[in-house]
């Protein structure tokens, strides 16, 4: 929790400041990703510079693909190591390889798409509307 010296931001202009709206704060702050603010006399939440930086550190994390727990992850790295470059890029490898390997799940499926485009354009079989029989008879 940070200190009342340090408080900047209440949830509104912290929202602005960073571009979220006032929910995704609370979303974050509820998934743990956020710290809790600090209640100033008037009951409002105090957010201070390092609120902004979090904030900004998931955004953009998100905006690369990475889940709400890879994105605790990192911020755990910021935190707690001391080099964690390592550790940053071996999260980025298994990310990657799994981007890899739904790219290779899409293409397949776009090859099977296509194949019952074609069917149906050749009006295989015997006139039956290839997709429609395969949607049917899916095991």
């Amino acid at each position: 929790m940070i200190e009342q010296s340090q408080a900047t931001f209440t949830r509104s202009t912290l929202a602005e400041h960073v571009g979220v709206n006032i929910e995704t704060l609370r979303f974050y702050e509820k998934k743990g990703l956020l710290l809790p603010a600090f209640r100033d006399s008037s009951n409002y939440r105090r957010y201070g510079k390092e609120a902004a930086k979090r904030v900004r550190i998931i955004r953009s994390a998100k905006e690369l693909g990475f889940s709400l727990a890879e994105i605790a992850s990192f911020l755990e790295l910021f935190e707690i190591e001391e080099n964690p470059c390592p550790s940053a890029r071996a999260q980025t490898i298994a990310k990657i390889d799994l981007i890899d390997g739904k790219i290779e799940e899409l293409g397949k499926l776009k090859n099977e798409l296509e194949a019952l485009v074609e069917s149906c354009e050749r009006k295989e079989p015997s006139g039956c509307c290839a997709i429609l029989d395969r949607l049917e008879n899916a095991d």
